[in-house]
């Protein structure tokens, strides 16, 4: 008996209603349901442990026959701005990881890359991640009958969250991360940034003074990047901060932080009560994802094109 070939899969039926979230620790399930979301967390000790915990939750949830669209959390992915190449759209995911090889410490067969033109003129902003990791964790999804056609990374997950006629920025913590800015110019990425030295949750009514002295020192740092980020966007600088912290009160944090900027700062509006969590909020902008949409590390090479049983 033999595996088909993979443009077999192609041609079968499948269904967008799942997406998979992956962290070095956890891998987050959210699944569509006609009128609730589904989001099942499954713990890991390594990301060696992907495609076990994939396995698990697409046998447990019976997705087999579902289109699944991922998403690689922060530290999965390196990002990157590079001068931006002389090749074409559809040579751009195969030459990307040559042109960033001095870059990066991998091989450029071990990488897979996309990219998209940056704010900055003549300029090219490129996502790569590793080959490896993301070949295995495929293979696992369509070895339990699923079919994958969208990976992408947490930084541009997060546009679905932006405003397609502003410019604004989000101050985003998963559970067990690090304090990150995202900016996004008419939804389209334009800045990153990683904030250290804050301790979540960063509004703390149990503390002496509220959290205040970290309060300030926070929207010093914001501030900072705000006045960064709109001398770059002249034309349609910053409007909005929008706050979206795991383990925090985020509507107590914007509006304390309201009081110490320029700028309006919300909450995330939440789309759905289960989806209460950044990664259950980045799986559910993963489904939002139209076809063609910018930065897929998926490609058809990642399956093999033959395979036998012995």
């Amino acid at each position: 008996m033999k595996y088909v070939f993979s443009k077999l899969f192609q041609r079968a039926s499948f269904q967008p209603s799942a997406a998979l979230v992956f962290y070095t620790d956890t891998v987050v399930l959210v699944q569509a349901k006609t009128e609730h979301f589904i989001v099942e967390r499954m713990g890991v000790s390594n990301v060696s442990d992907w495609s076990n915990a994939a396995r698990n939750l697409i046998t447990h949830y019976q997705l087999s026959g579902t289109d699944l669209k991922l998403v690689l959390g922060h530290g999965l992915y390196q990002s990157l701005v590079i001068d931006k190449p002389e090749v074409s759209i559809d040579e751009l995911s195969t030459a990307l990881p040559f042109l960033v090889k001095d870059l990066v410490n991998e091989s450029p067969s071990e990488l897979v890359a996309d990219g998209f033109p940056a704010t900055a003129k003549d300029r090219l902003q490129v996502f790569v991640a590793s080959k490896q990791l993301i070949t295995q964790v495929v293979l696992a999804c369509h070895d339990c009958g699923c079919r994958v056609s969208d990976i992408t990374t947490e930084d541009i997950a997060w546009s679905r969250f932006s405003d397609p006629n502003r410019s604004q920025l989000i101050l985003h913590a998963d559970v067990d991360g690090n304090l990150q800015l995202t900016a996004f110019n008419e939804q389209m990425l334009c800045f990153q940034r990683q904030l250290r030295g804050f301790t979540l949750p960063l509004f703390d009514r149990q503390a002496l003074d509220g959290g205040s002295f970290q309060l300030d020192n926070l929207a010093l740092e914001l501030q900072r990047s705000l006045d960064f980020i709109s001398a770059q966007l002249r034309n349609n600088p910053i409007s909005q901060l929008i706050i979206s912290c795991d383990n925090e009160d985020n509507q107590a944090l914007a509006e304390e932080l309201n009081k110490r900027l320029n700028i309006n700062v919300e909450a995330i509006q939440e789309v759905d009560p289960l989806l209460d969590t950044n990664a259950a909020r980045l799986g559910w902008a993963a489904l939002q994802r139209p076809k063609n949409a910018i930065i897929n590390l998926y490609s058809d090479n990642l399956l093999p094109t033959k395979q036998w049983m012995i």
